[in-house]
């Protein structure tokens, strides 16, 4: 009997990932770059919701909610168009 292929790590799930991918990552231009600090990840079906915060201003947060279909580049993207003070208090992506 042939076993089936296994991810990994079976326990990673979308929350992880996206955990992964955004923290302490570095987004913006040279004038207005930031870093990023994930405060929260919370999923409800296939959509989550992810808060972000300034590492120098936790006060200054953003929610992504992101679907399935939304690539860690798009989210970079959307936070890299301006500072998190400039930027709505949530980004549907």
């Amino acid at each position: 009997m042939r076993k089936s292929p296994r991810s990994p790590n079976p326990r990673v799930n979308n929350t992880d990932k996206w955990f992964a991918a955004l923290d302490h990552r570095r987004v913006g231009t040279s004038k207005d770059a930031w870093d990023i600090v994930v405060t929260g990840v919370h999923a409800s079906g296939r959509d989550c919701w992810i808060q972000v915060a300034s590492a120098d201003d936790d006060s200054k947060q953003v929610v992504l909610h992101v679907s399935p279909q939304t690539t860690v580049e798009a989210a970079l993207a959307a936070l890299t168009a301006a500072p998190p003070e400039e930027l709505p208090a949530v980004l549907s992506l």
